[in-house]
């Protein structure tokens, strides 16, 4: 359990311009930065971290198993998501299955301040708009539940597979897939995500969102979007 309970929002805004942030505004439930592989995630409960619930970076071989992941990313400005894959690296040239997602329960996940990169955007990312990162954002666009991104770069050899999640009461998408390739998402349950209000500036997406993506299998999924406008299975 981490400290986003007790922080207020004048609080986290008073702190989004700072250079260096003290840890507990940045602060992550379970986190692999990499590159690391043969990594089993499972079985845990993580709550109110002010950044991710559950990140893994430069992964492979990676099992994320029925944990929960709640009211996670309130507080950073990091654009964070509540369970993420970002930059998957293969180590060798198995086209197997081997990033796995399943059985994970995902709620409440959040972001509260728009995202602003004090010293830049990361390698490999693709800013949606000029003002995205920089101190001027005014509109939150981020905070997924499952999220998938930037890893067509780096992997190519390997499969995905997201199944058998619940997702709901997230920011933005129930599951987003960004940048990434050989993907199968299945029977998993999305309802009543899009909780940041369209005011703050989020797109007119809440459900399972594909982004620039190949060799993609959806299929057997239930999704409901809390707001009737938005889209359920939004394709970019």
């Amino acid at each position: 359990r981490g400290p986003g309970e007790s922080m207020t929002q004048e609080e986290i805004e008073e702190r989004r311009l700072e250079l260096e942030t003290p840890g507990k505004y940045k602060s992550s439930g379970i986190v692999s930065w990499g590159p690391h592989h043969h990594i089993r995630i499972r079985n845990n409960e993580i709550s109110w971290t002010a950044d991710s619930g559950i990140r893994v970076n430069k992964g492979d071989y990676v099992e994320i198993l029925y944990n929960t992941v709640s009211y996670c990313t309130w507080a950073s400005r990091s654009a964070p998501s509540a369970l993420v894959i970002a930059e998957a690296t293969n180590i060798d040239d198995n086209d197997g299955l081997k990033i796995h997602i399943e059985g994970n329960c995902v709620h409440h996940n959040k972001n509260r301040l728009p995202f602003y990169a004090p010293r830049g955007m990361p390698p490999g990312a693709h800013p949606p708009f000029p003002w995205y990162g920089t101190r001027e954002a005014k509109k939150i666009i981020d905070g997924q539940g499952i999220y998938l991104t930037r890893n067509h770069d780096s992997y190519k050899h390997g499969r995905f597979l997201i199944a058998n999640n619940l997702c709901y009461s997230n920011g933005i998408n129930g599951i987003s897939v960004h940048h990434t390739d050989r993907i199968r998402v299945t029977h998993n349950t999305l309802v009543d995500n899009g909780l940041t209000n369209k005011s703050e500036g989020r797109q007119a997406a809440a459900g399972l969102a594909i982004n620039s993506c190949n060799d993609v299998k959806i299929f057997n999924n239930i999704v409901q979007t809390r707001d009737g406008s938005d889209l359920a299975f939004p394709r970019y």
